[in-house]
């Protein structure tokens, strides 16, 4: 940072530098440069900036006294003294002056690295217990935007670092702004107030004043000049510059113009600021050593007097870009940068270095996880990382672009959005609590946008020792899920699965994989069982797995009923595909048990299970009385034909008649066909009583004619 200050005392020589020792004659009398900690110092230093003349007049006031005593001993007296004192003063010092009550002290000065030094010759020598009070005076003019100066003082801003003087507890700073100015402090605090119209910060009792430093930045929002960019739908970007800065006016201006449409494209989501998004231009050295700010509180953007595309696109992508869409510092710069650099690769006017592969053994390298906001930069440990940290999720981001494409990060970015669950079942994707961390993104980079590479790069660059195991719980389980996935065929994994790994909750997913499995065993089964009876599946099975919200029992409980009424479907099929002996088809006659089977089938296919079940049980319940019903008849026709036949006979026999017509001895072994097994013909029938041995033989014994008489004589 242009202008910043690091431990300046402890960069100085001295806060006084020694005079040196004189010897001075006679021997008795000895005048020795006393040491430094000897002298008390108390100064009380006042900045104020003057936006008319564009500088900051600054006058330090000190009083220094000499505490180091004199030593008298046998060889005479020595006396110590100060004949010049030395303060630190800013590089962009000007006109620098020194005087007492007396008129002007001769002032001398040294360039330091980051700080000059200002001798002052005092107008006589300082022995103990002495004091004097001099003035030091400089101005510090304004730098002109994008030069190495730490000052700007201009109509809408005034930016300066400021210093103290002076001895513990005895050193205080006044700054004086002009009216209208609101200031803001980056390092030690001072107290706001007013005077006349004045802004006044002060800090009075300073503890530290050798490391005592702040820097002071303060817009006047009336002095700024205004330039609106309209982005459609009533959205608006303000660009608000300082007055003596048309360059970067117009440079920011037509670099969102052209840029935004191109960024609203590739992001594909809803702009998200309420109200205007507001760009203010500010000194370089105001923002500890960063090109840009964004606040997602106001929606403000602050960028450096540099006139840098990249910066300028970067910084407006972070309306998206923020902790309200993903969680992770490395990931909204890695996006930041990534974006703003497509979109300079369309519209830029100027080139820029893209980021390049990080290195283990690059300097400030971090875990992207690990890598944090340091507030300042004010050391090499702090820029080397942050440096690191930018290339390398601009990096990661960038080559997961590459890969996916635009098309693909924008589903990305719009299921980061809209909360919704990586892992897509059927129907609308669930809402998940809106957390977007690395974790949620390592999913939608994996899942929504089909990546193949984001698993290795963030086990390179992004996490830490301590999550990689996470990496491999994660691998398993979406192994396992991916296996539960392909099972499925067309059914998606429901929503207890898919939320455990959503929750990145490995152990209970396994077991939800586990008992899906066991479901989708079940159905295979189940289809294949419905298949040989030639009838379709109902949707019973598949709308219990998609309703499995938190555990699989309305499934297991589904699959029961279904095997039940399969089983007695089966059984139904068997009953009207068995060969049917003689009892039970005379038992059915009259009945048409295969009319059942189209109801029985068509109320499980429509998963009505109750009305299949009440079908089957009809088309059952005639096959099991049929039998018993067969024997019945059988035994009725006997008793109403039985003893017409013996008549029959026994008039043939008296009568000597031939054999019987063929049509009555049909209509005998019909009605035969008909009697109980083992019929007893009746004694008084005129032929021998006898147990036949089956209906069959009873059959052939009814039909046998009668043997005929001897022939009639004459």
């Amino acid at each position: 940072m242009i202008g910043r200050r690091i431990g300046l005392r402890a960069l100085l020589v001295s806060a006084f530098v020694l005079a040196p020792a004189l010897a001075v004659a006679p021997p008795s009398s000895v005048l020795v440069a006393a040491a430094e900690d000897e002298l008390r110092e108390e100064a009380a230093a006042t900045y104020v900036a003057d936006a008319d003349g564009g500088v900051v007049h600054v006058t330090v006031v000190e009083t220094a006294t000499n505490l180091k005593p004199d030593v008298v001993d046998a060889g005479g007296t020595t006396r110590y003294y100060y004949f010049e004192v030395v303060l630190p003063i800013h590089v962009e010092a000007a006109a620098v002056a020194a005087s007492d009550s007396r008129g002007a002290l001769a002032v001398t000065r040294e360039a330091k690295d980051g700080y000059d030094l200002a001798t002052v010759r005092l107008r006589s020598n300082l022995f103990y217990r002495q004091s004097v009070r001099f003035t030091l005076r400089y101005d510090l003019p304004s730098g002109a935007p994008r030069s190495d100066s730490g000052i700007r003082v201009g109509q809408a801003f005034i930016g300066m670092y400021i210093y103290a003087w002076g001895d513990p507890g005895l050193g205080s700073v006044r700054v004086e702004l002009p009216a209208g100015f609101a200031p803001e402090m980056v390092g030690d605090s001072l107290d706001e107030s007013s005077d006349g119209g004045t802004v006044v910060l002060s800090s009075s009792a300073i503890d530290e004043p050798s490391q005592w430093f702040t820097i002071i930045t303060a817009d006047r929002e009336a002095g700024l000049s205004i330039v609106r960019i309209a982005l459609g739908d009533g959205d608006t970007i303000v660009v608000r510059a300082w007055p003596e800065d048309a360059e970067w006016e117009a440079k920011v201006a037509s670099t969102l113009r052209l840029g935004m449409p191109v960024l609203r494209d590739l992001v594909g989501l809803d702009w998200p600021v309420d109200g205007e998004l507001v760009v203010t231009e500010v000194q370089s050295a105001s923002l500890e050593g960063y090109a840009g700010l964004y606040d997602t509180i106001t929606d403000t953007i602050v960028i450096t007097e540099e006139l840098d595309e990249l910066t300028i696109i970067h910084e407006a992508s972070h309306a998206w870009f923020n902790d309200e869409l993903f969680d992770g510092r490395w990931i909204d710069e890695g996006f930041a940068n990534a974006y703003a650099s497509l979109v300079l690769d369309e519209v830029g006017t100027e080139p820029f270095d893209p980021p390049t592969r990080p290195f283990a053994s690059a300097p400030g390298r971090v875990s992207l996880n690990d890598w944090r906001f340091p507030g300042r930069i004010e050391d090499d440990e702090t820029a080397d990382r942050e440096d690191y940290g930018y290339n390398a999720s601009w990096y990661v981001i960038r080559e997961l672009n590459a890969e996916i494409g635009n098309d693909g990060m924008r589903d990305v970015l719009r299921a980061a959005d809209g909360d919704t669950i990586a892992y897509i079942g059927e129907g609308a994707p669930e809402r998940v609590a809106k957390r977007d961390d690395w974790r949620r993104l390592l999913d939608l980079l994996d899942e929504i946008g089909g990546s193949k590479g984001a698993d290795g790069l963030f086990r390179n660059f992004v996490v830490s020792s301590t999550h990689v195991s996470m990496l491999a719980e994660r691998a398993d389980a979406r192994e396992a899920y991916d296996e539960l996935e392909l099972d499925g065929d067309d059914w998606r994994p429901p929503f207890v699965v898919r939320r455990a790994m959503s929750d990145w909750r490995f152990e209970d997913a396994h077991r939800w994989i586990d008992e899906g499995t066991a479901v989708l065993e079940a159905r295979d089964r189940l289809d294949a069982e419905a298949g040989a009876l030639e009838l379709a599946m109902p949707d019973d099975l598949v709308d219990a797995w998609n309703a499995s919200e938190t555990d699989f029992e309305q499934a297991t409980g589904t699959i029961v009923a279904l095997d039940r009424a399969l089983d007695d479907l089966a059984e139904a099929r068997a009953a009207l595909d068995a060969e049917r002996d003689l009892f039970v088809t005379i038992g059915l006659l009259g009945t048409t048990p295969e009319s059942g089977w189209p109801p029985a089938g068509d109320a499980f296919s429509a998963g009505h299970l109750a009305d299949a079940d009440v079908a089957t049980d009809d088309v059952m319940a005639l096959f099991g009385g049929a039998a018993e019903t067969g024997r019945n008849r059988i035994g009725g026709a006997v008793a109403g034909l039985g003893g017409g036949l013996v008549i029959v006979a026994l008039l043939v026999r008296r009568r000597r008649r031939a054999a019987p017509p063929a049509a009555p001895a049909a209509v005998a072994v019909v009605a035969a066909s008909q009697a109980e097994p083992y019929a007893t013909l009746p004694a008084d029938s005129g032929g021998a009583a006898r147990e036949t041995e089956s209906p069959t033989e009873a059959m052939d014994v009814a039909a046998e004619p009668p043997a005929p008489d001897r022939a009639p004589e004459g």
